[in-house]
């Protein structure tokens, strides 16, 4: 979980750039989430809620680096 939360940062910079509606949309989501969960309580079960946007973050920053090597590898060939 640590991992993907560390991962979704550059993530959502990375979706700013290629879709800012959609970066916009995940960020609200993750502002409006109690603040009291970021800061003071942390237990993964009050995660669930915003869990499913970190982990689309993460894996969108996964997809486009894996995109980005495999055009490399495909163009250097």
């Amino acid at each position: 979980m640590w991992l993907m939360t560390l991962l979704s940062i550059p993530g959502i910079w990375l979706m700013w750039k290629k879709n800012p509606s959609a970066a916009g949309i995940l960020a609200l989501w993750l502002l409006f989430f109690p603040l009291i969960y970021y800061i003071i309580q942390f237990d993964p079960r009050y995660r669930f809620p915003i869990l499913w946007v970190t982990l689309l973050l993460a894996g969108f920053l996964i997809a486009e680096l894996a995109k980005g090597v495999w055009h490399a590898f495909r163009t250097t060939k």
